[in-house]
């Protein structure tokens, strides 16, 4: 692994640099996380480091084994079905309240995106990784828009812990790019009836590919 030396010493800036590495495959699933050795590429002593680990413990992004230490988690099949129905749930919910405002105040102010759309419709490729991260930045956008601060939080948990196995639904499907495209394109229209069956089609291909996805996890 390389050594990495990182501007950002306080407890933040540390916590958000362990989190990218845990999310970005700098550990591989049931990986031991050696404290020493992570306090070493951070230039910082072991204690707050264990403290880190004992926060993202909490937020299911490591696990860990009594007398052991910390461990990436394993994803079952039946953690990763989980994980997309929860997801499902969360956003069904911000569909309907994003609907219901529009249809209240007369309002189209729902059809911005949280990034440029032109990055979708341009030809060039993009990676496993970049999709990932438009398709979570696009459901944490519908969710904020329904203005629920809890819900917001596991959110962001649920894009954190699905983010690797998302990075690698292209893998396993051809068509990640277009459904996000089409998923923006009803959205941009505020035609939230069909953005909620775009929404309830995109998971129920997610949840039949969870084999696919896990024995490449």
């Amino acid at each position: 692994m390389t050594k990495l030396i990182y501007k950002d010493k306080s407890a933040q800036g540390l916590y958000k640099q362990i989190k990218i590495d845990l999310i970005s495959c700098v550990y591989q699933p049931g990986e031991r996380i050696v404290i020493d050795q992570l306090a070493e590429r951070l230039r910082v002593s072991s204690t707050p480091v264990r403290e880190i680990l004992n926060r993202l413990a909490a937020e299911e992004l490591v696990s860990i084994v009594p007398q052991m230490g910390f461990f990436m988690p394993m994803l079952t099949e039946t953690d990763l079905r989980n994980l997309y129905s929860m997801q499902q749930i969360f956003l069904n919910w911000a569909v309907q309240r994003i609907s219901q405002i529009c249809s209240e105040d007369g309002l189209r102010r729902f059809s911005r995106l949280p990034f440029d759309i032109s990055n979708l419709q341009d030809d060039q490729p993009l990676s496993s990784e970049q999709l990932a991260k438009l398709i979570g930045d696009f459901f944490l956008h519908l969710i904020q828009m329904g203005d629920n601060h809890e819900v917001t939080h596991k959110t962001n948990n649920l894009n954190d812990r699905l983010y690797q196995v998302r990075a690698r639904e292209n893998e396993v499907t051809d068509n990640f790019k277009e459904d996000l495209m089409a998923l923006c394109a009803v959205y941009m229209q505020n035609d939230f009836l069909q953005l909620q069956k775009l929404m309830d089609g995109y998971f129920a291909s997610r949840i039949a590919l969870v084999p696919a996805l896990i024995s490449t996890y």
